[in-house]
């Protein structure tokens, strides 16, 4: 390994994890364990190196093993993404700092600690929305699987094009199967990258079926036969929801779960007026027009930790360079040591 790698494979990250001794927990680890034939020591021998990037790998490493939750991110700004994961160590106080892995493509992530307030600004830059926005939030409460079929249907309506916006069960079905080809454009692709399968996986066509049916009779949908096929159309009343993806520019989608199962599940998109909220959590789902008060209570919400008791290694609050492990100052945009650009 070379000293100027910056990122690191999730397969070096655990063949470093298990050489210290870190427990992993497959079933909340965000770490995907796919060894190749190549070196998996390569973050190992970067910390026998540069000595100081220990700290930084020992936090990464033990945080996403074992986790107390785990978070990923996909943002779309325009045409341009983001993608991160976060895993707050079992160990942990109010205080702790989330590890993180930034993903770039194939070749691994960079590896870096932050604690809830950056990441709450983080979150906020990404998202689009802008202290102008000060309107009040208004929004309504409906079911989590007719919140998905909502997402899934303008998705479709958007794509297609239909005259008089008709969709139909398979399509709202087959909109969370993220096993294809990535395709950005596709409003609904960064929550299924971020929920990875989970919903699709977790909700049968007959259930969709059933929903679709039960909305129809909620008046939240018109539904019409042609050639033994159900078309399903939204009603008079919500013929707004497709328009508010009309002419995004930034796509927000946050996935979370922890230890105890919780799920939650954050989508926000921002147009040059407005910012849009669609979230999950636990039998409840919520469309709402979001101000930043109200966004920042959903960052909270998503990043909020009950069950605190240790922290050790002082807290993360001094930062390293993700190339040459040097200590940074707060202030610092450069690497003083290598002159590598800080993330």
């Amino acid at each position: 390994m070379t000293s100027n790698r910056i990122t690191f494979s999730d397969s070096e990250i655990l063949f470093y994890g298990n050489s210290q001794g870190f427990t992993l927990n497959s079933g909340l680890s965000l770490l995907r364990n796919e060894f190749s034939s190549d070196r998996q020591d390569g973050l190992l021998s970067a910390t026998i190196k540069n000595p100081d990037l220990k700290l930084v790998a020992d936090y990464v490493a033990g945080s996403f093993m074992n986790p107390k939750n785990s978070l990923k991110v996909f943002a779309c700004i325009e045409d341009h993404f983001l993608r991160f994961r976060l895993a707050l160590p079992h160990t942990n106080t109010a205080d702790s700092e989330y590890a993180l892995v930034y993903e770039a493509g194939d070749i691994g992530g960079y590896l870096a600690c932050e604690n809830r307030e950056t990441i709450c600004e983080m979150l906020q830059e990404l998202s689009g929305i802008s202290n102008s926005r000060e309107m009040s939030s208004t929004g309504m409460e409906i079911s989590p699987i007719y919140l998905l079929i909502i997402l899934a249907a303008c998705d479709v309506i958007l794509q297609n094009k239909y005259d008089g916006g008709w969709f139909t069960a398979a399509s709202v079905f087959n909109s969370y199967d993220n096993s294809g080809e990535s395709d950005f454009s596709r409003l609904i692709f960064p929550l299924a990258y971020v929920a990875d399968n989970v919903v699709y996986s977790s909700i049968s066509y007959e259930d969709i079926q059933k929903a679709l049916n039960e909305m129809v009779n909620e008046e939240i949908l018109n539904v019409d036969e042609i050639d033994a096929t159900s078309l399903y159309a939204f009603t008079l009343e919500y013929k707004y929801l497709p328009k508010l993806f009309e002419a995004l520019r930034n796509r927000l989608a946050v996935y979370m779960h922890d230890e105890a199962g919780n799920i939650f599940i954050l989508y926000v998109i921002s147009n040059q007026t407005e910012t849009w909220g669609f979230t999950i959590k636990k039998d409840i789902g919520k469309i709402e027009r979001l101000n930043t008060i109200r966004f920042n209570e959903l960052c909270k919400t998503v990043l909020v930790d009950e069950g605190a008791n240790l922290i050790t290694q002082a807290r993360m609050s001094r930062k390293f360079c993700v190339n040459c492990g040097s200590p940074l100052n707060a202030e610092s945009k450069f690497c003083s040591n290598c002159g590598r650009p800080v993330l």
